[in-house]
């Protein structure tokens, strides 16, 4: 079955007892998936000859297989070129649209489409070094609507694109770096100064919300700053300071207006009661569905 040979063999369970391994395998054969089929890559020297091989002659079956061959190449790829390879699984879904049950046609632009993914990126972007562009693209399309920077903003975004790059790489190439926590803030701490003092609106007018919501909550804040707050995503103090998660710079503005609201309140009422909750819907009445977002989608902001 096309499953088994397209299975995602990210997760690993060679660290699990033999009962508990038994039980995912019985439950991956009642799904149809052999878990003792290897799957079959993508960009194998051999795997149009896999296709064929199994499809039989059936177009049909040959464009399925070919689905799910890169359906499943896009999904396990996708944090090495985010912007890559969203790109490539939406035209995939535009390819199903345009030729719905013609699988001829269908297995012609798959396989157009599949020299494209073997090929990678082959597009530089001026003025952006080459080890930049997946990162470039990934922040143009968190930061700006439909990704489309302003003409006045694209030299200086380009320019604090590379400067974190250079970070980056600068960096990560630290013996043991990702467990070695003084490290991993102090980077973090230089993006979120370079996203800052940017002096791009789209990267840093995100402290201006404060100055927007604060009067009509009410209150006076005296400073604020972004850092490194493990779980939390905001806090407050007695005295008018606030304190925001670096990650809350990834999410839409609308999220951000309610994590804004939500600290200022705290000033009125310390704890969630429903006179807290009530203060927070004066200002934003659909505030629910900000928080739903958040809680959805949360634990994916990252740079």
């Amino acid at each position: 079955m096309v499953k088994e040979r397209y299975k995602n063999d990210c997760l690993s369970i060679e660290d699990a007892g033999a009962k508990i391994k038994q039980l995912i395998n019985n439950h991956l054969l009642d799904l149809g998936i052999n878990p003792k089929i290897p799957p079959i890559e993508l960009l194998s020297d051999d795997f149009i000859a896999h296709v064929n091989k199994h499809a039989q002659g059936d177009p049909q079956s040959k464009a399925s297989e070919m689905e799910h061959a890169i359906r499943k190449h896009c999904t396990v790829k996708f944090e090495e070129d985010p912007a890559f390879y969203k790109r490539m699984s939406e035209k995939l879904e535009r390819l199903i649209q345009e030729h719905g049950n013609n699988w001829r046609q269908l297995v012609m632009q798959y396989e157009k489409l599949t020299d494209e993914i073997r090929a990678g990126r082959r597009e530089g972007i001026p003025g952006v070094k080459p080890e930049a562009v997946s990162f470039y693209e990934y922040v143009r399309d968190l930061a700006y609507a439909k990704g489309a920077i302003p003409p006045g903003e694209v030299d200086a975004y380009k320019r604090i694109i590379n400067h974190i790059v250079e970070a980056l790489q600068a960096t990560i190439g630290i013996v043991d770096f990702w467990n070695k926590k003084l490290e991993i803030k102090r980077l973090r701490g230089t993006i979120e100064n370079e996203l800052l003092l940017s002096g791009i609106p789209a990267l840093e007018s995100k402290h201006e919300r404060i100055a927007w919501f604060a009067p009509k909550v009410g209150v006076r804040t005296r400073r604020w700053q972004v850092r490194e707050l493990g779980h939390r995503w905001a806090g407050c103090t007695p005295l008018g300071e606030l304190t925001f998660h670096w990650k809350c710079m990834m999410a839409p503005l609308s999220v951000i207006d309610y994590i804004v609201v939500h600290e200022l309140c705290h000033f009125h009422h310390s704890d969630h009661s429903e006179a807290f909750w009530n203060e927070v819907d004066k200002i934003l009445p659909d505030y629910r569905e900000r928080k739903d977002w958040l809680r959805k989608n949360g634990a994916g902001l990252t740079l």
